[in-house]
């Protein structure tokens, strides 16, 4: 049975469609309600330390919403009975972790040369990882996948 777009109902989308869709929305409404809270505290007090806080409270809405988008993601990947599934939901696990410590790492403490280097490593792990969790290519998911025959 084809569907077309205009018949398309809520349910016949996978639970990972709608979180991307609400997630998309949610960033695009938090991120203006405290820029515009913050915008306008900096022109009605004239601080310009308002403005630094901006990216920080951004991220941690973010991490936020991640975390709980992900979360579900994982949890369902981690119940389903295929192995390369559960194995991609290990994966994003790992990858939203590193998320959380490379964010705050980098948003929240002082950067040196050193601190700015792991914090980096970090989201580059985490990348890594979400590739893995993500788009697993067919030789890795054997490698990690032994059928018992």
């Amino acid at each position: 049975m084809i569907i077309k777009k205009s018949e398309m109902t809520i349910e016949d989308l996978s639970q990972l469609e709608i979180l991307q869709g609400s997630t998309s929305l949610i960033y695009a409404v938090i991120g203006k309600i405290v820029g515009a809270i913050i915008a306008s505290k900096y022109y009605t007090y004239k601080k310009p330390e308002l403005l630094g806080l901006l990216p920080t409270i951004f991220i941690v809405i973010a991490i936020i919403v991640i975390l709980i988008t992900m979360s579900i993601f994982i949890r369902q990947s981690l119940k389903n009975e295929n192995l390369r599934i559960k194995w991609k939901g290990r994966f994003l696990l790992i990858a939203v972790i590193l998320l959380l410590i490379g964010s705050l790492m980098d948003t929240t403490i002082t950067l040196t040369a050193t601190t700015l280097i792991i914090a980096r490593l970090i989201l580059i792990w985490r990348l890594i990882f979400s590739y893995l969790g993500w788009l697993m290519p067919e030789k890795f998911a054997n490698w990690l996948i032994i059928d018992k025959e």
